[in-house]
């Protein structure tokens, strides 16, 4: 789903809180998965920073909301949950990857020589391979 191109100046409120509300939900979940799953100290820091920053702007949000009587998403919209999604298995090490017949036509008709395309369209790698 393509997201609309939303000009600033014409934007309802509502939308507006409903639109911040998504991105710092996902941002505090991408964070909660950086702070689990970083090979590195200083990723895991900054995902920690990063979820305080954000749940902060959530909670700044929410009490605006609150004065001005508009609705507060409570989770995430199908494209957000997906974004979030994407990254978990990522991160899991799951590639969803295509069936023989998708791998046909996006490659103009090459074979599809892989094992790892044949069968299954899941496949798990070691975290380190996942995306290469």
């Amino acid at each position: 789903m393509k997201r609309p191109n939303i000009v600033l100046e014409n934007i309802q409120p509502d939308n507006f809180i409903a639109s911040a509300s998504y991105e710092c939900m996902t941002e505090v979940q991408l964070g909660l998965l950086a702070v689990k799953k970083g090979d590195a100290e200083p990723v895991r820091n900054f995902a920690h920073h990063l979820i305080l920053d954000y749940d902060k702007t959530s909670s700044d949000i929410a009490r605006i909301a609150t004065r001005k009587k508009l609705r507060v998403p409570d989770s995430l919209d199908e494209e957000h949950r997906n974004i979030v999604e994407q990254l978990r298995r990522r991160a899991a090490g799951i590639l969803i990857l295509p069936t023989p017949a998708e791998w046909w036509t996006v490659n103009s008709g090459q074979s599809p020589c892989s094992s790892a395309v044949s069968g299954s369209r899941i496949r798990r790698f070691p975290p380190w391979r996942a995306g290469h």
